[in-house]
């Protein structure tokens, strides 16, 4: 097990290695555990086989635009168009977040997900947490799926 810390000190990476079963850790990144998870599968990358999305939103788009249209004044609220949010960039979210593709994509796979039930700044119900596991729990096919929100968090 490997335990670094990025240039920037914003977030703390975990590498397990373990015969077959290799998996990165982002914390406080539900975003970048999950487009792991998806690389792994599109790559069909035999290492990775678990993916743990702690505290975060599988939505930038969702998450973005909860932030922007609730901003106080007098800096907010901002619309979730240019020039605040080029095209080009919601473009981009549109296709590459992971709750934009397909179900399918998840069959199989194991997925633990972890979040605080009262966090301000990446909420579970705002961020499209809960959205996207009530999506994945219909359509996923997912092997394994467990969601533990700690209360009072």
């Amino acid at each position: 097990m490997v335990l670094r810390r990025d240039q920037s000190r914003r977030s703390l990476n975990l590498v397990i290695s373990r015969s077959r079963c290799v998996f990165h850790l982002h914390l406080l990144s539900i975003h970048a555990a999950l487009l792991t998870e998806i690389k792994a599968i599109e790559y069909a990358e035999p290492r990775i086989s678990l993916g743990i999305p702690i505290i975060g939103s599988p939505s930038t788009l969702t998450l973005l635009s909860d932030r922007a249209l609730t901003l106080p004044a007098p800096s907010g609220p901002l619309s979730v168009s240019a020039p605040y949010f080029p095209k080009t960039f919601l473009d981009l979210l549109k296709k590459q977040d992971p709750d934009q593709v397909p179900m399918s994509v998840w069959k199989g796979r194991k997925l633990l997900v972890l979040s605080g039930e009262d966090d301000a700044l990446v909420n579970f119900v705002k961020g499209g947490s809960e959205t996207f596991i009530e999506q994945l729990k219909k359509e996923g096919g997912l092997e394994k799926l467990d969601v533990w929100v700690q209360p009072k968090t």
